[in-house]
């Protein structure tokens, strides 16, 4: 792993980048800047640089960022997050492209033994384990390979590519924009679901929803929690003093699994 790679912060970075942080983190490097012009220039030019290269590459430079940031930018009159596709692509939260009667996904997961239990649903052991044995082995991969095993277990002829922490698929007619957390949980979901016997359009649908059930982050491995999530940062605390969003996260990485909404099926 390069330098940069060790630097770089996909998920403060990209389509996650907050710029309201962004530009008060240059606007901070630029103040040292220019007072250290009285000391030394080439220090001051030093520092510039230096400072603007880790905004790029992490999303800021000043230390805890993500910490404080979301609390300022809550007293903003606009609402900032990631933009939204608008050329006919879309910004993904699953490889799925359309929603399934839920009755009929959730008796195919049953019929399969992959879920089990009535009132209390939950993934059967076995193939909880397996679905994180193969999470595993696809967060080993290179971005790359990654790209083209996830490419390779969607429906239709696309093709992928990694570009700042996001899987792009493309199919020449439909392009999908997700985040490399979702990628693996949901490549992997799609291939054990049909090793289960599950066919395959109805292991793309249930990708999305096995989510809600993840135990370790795809990302990195560490243990998920419940919490909440704002737009700012990426992070995993809300940009308002009371976070109204309820969501899986990881607590090692803050990489966010899963959003809780009214439809747990197809939410």
């Amino acid at each position: 792993m390069s330098v940069i790679d060790r630097l770089r912060r996909p998920e403060y970075v990209g389509a996650n980048r907050c710029w309201p942080c962004t530009i008060l983190n240059l606007g901070i490097v630029c103040i040292v800047g220019v007072s250290l012009t009285l000391v030394s220039l080439p220090v001051a030019l030093l520092v510039v640089v230096v400072g603007a290269v880790l905004v790029a590459l992490r999303g800021y430079v000043v230390p805890y960022t993500p910490e404080f940031a979301p609390r300022l930018v809550a007293y903003l009159p606009v609402e900032f997050g990631p933009e939204k596709a608008t050329d006919g692509g879309r910004t993904s939260e699953s490889i799925a492209d359309d929603e399934m009667d839920g009755e009929r996904l959730l008796g195919a997961l049953f019929e399969a033994g992959v879920l089990v239990g009535q009132q209390d649903l939950a993934p059967a052991a076995d193939f909880l384990d397996d679905w994180e044995a193969e999470m595993a082995e696809l967060r080993d991969l290179s971005d790359d390979d990654l790209a083209s095993a996830v490419a390779a277990r969607v429906p239709g002829a696309y093709t992928g590519r990694m570009e700042d922490g996001w899987l792009h698929l493309d199919s020449g007619e439909e392009s999908i924009l997700l985040s490399r957390t979702f990628a693996i949980a949901e490549g992997a979901a799609v291939a054990v679901l049909t090793d289960w016997g599950v066919d395959r359009k109805i292991a793309v649908a249930a990708a999305q929803p096995l989510r809600m059930f993840a135990e370790t982050c795809p990302a990195c491995g560490g243990r998920v929690v419940e919490t909440t999530v704002g737009a700012c940062c990426g992070g995993t605390s809300g940009v308002y003093d009371s976070p109204e969003t309820a969501v899986l996260a990881c607590a090692d990485c803050d990489e966010r699994l899963f959003t809780f909404e009214d439809d747990p099926v197809t939410g």
